[in-house]
C-alpha cells in the first residue's frame, strides 16, 4: 500500500508503511508512475477540497470536466489499456467518513455551492483525481480521501488514516 498526503496533515503512520506527503496544488504523478513500476496496486491518496460541510469523505467516483489528465496524448501500452474502465476503481470501505463523488476542480477555493449542485457533485478537489486516474490506468484500487473544508469553516480535525489504512490491509 502507497500512501500519499498532504504535507500539512498531522499524522502517524504505523511502522513500516509507505507514506509519501506532497505540498498543496502539487500533483503527484511521478510518485504514482514510480509505485505502479515497482507493483503496487493499492493507494491512499489525501487532498483537499470543498463540500457543504466540513467533513471527510472518500471518493466512489469523479468528474473532470476540465479535458486533460493523464491520458490525454498518447498511450503507453505497457501501463495499461488505451481506453480503460475506471468502474471500481475506488475503495470505499466503511468508517467515520462520509462517501461521495468528487469534481475535479482546478482550484477547489473557487467553488461555488452552486457548481456542486450542477453536478452532483458531493466535493470539489483539486489534486487526487488525475493521481487516481493514472493508478487505475495501471490497474490499481485507490481509497480517495478528501478532507473537505465548508465554505465558511475549515476542517481541523485529525485525519481518519488509521482507521482507513487498518480497513484496507489485510488480515494477519
Amino acid at each position: 500500500m502507497r500512501v500519499i498526503i498532504p504535507s500539512d496533515w498531522v499524522w502517524t503512520p504505523p511502522e513500516g508503511l509507505d507514506v509519501q506527503r506532497r505540498e498543496p496544488f502539487s500533483p503527484c504523478l511521478e510518485l504514482i508512475s514510480g509505485a505502479l513500476a515497482s507493483s503496487e496496486r493499492l493507494f491512499v491518496i489525501g487532498t483537499d477540497g470543498l463540500a457543504r460541510t466540513p467533513c471527510w469523505m472518500l471518493a466512489t467516483d469523479h468528474l473532470n470536466l476540465f479535458g486533460d489528465g493523464p491520458l490525454v496524448g498518447p498511450n503507453d501500452d505497457a501501463v495499461g489499456p488505451r481506453f480503460p474502465s475506471l468502474s471500481g476503481m475506488y475503495l470505499a470501505v466503511d468508517g467515520p467518513f462520509m462517501k461521495g463523488t468528487v469534481l475535479r476542480a482546478p482550484d477547489w477555493r473557487l467553488v461555488t455551492g452552486a457548481e456542486l449542485d450542477a453536478t452532483g457533485a458531493s466535493a470539489a478537489a483539486t489534486e487526487g483525481v488525475i493521481e487516481a486516474v493514472k493508478a487505475g490506468h495501471g490497474g490499481a484500487k485507490v481509497a480517495l480521501l478528501v478532507r473537505c473544508h465548508g465554505p465558511h469553516a475549515l476542517n481541523r480535525t485529525v485525519p481518519p488514516l488509521t482507521v482507513l489504512v487498518e480497513r484496507l490491509l489485510p488480515e494477519g
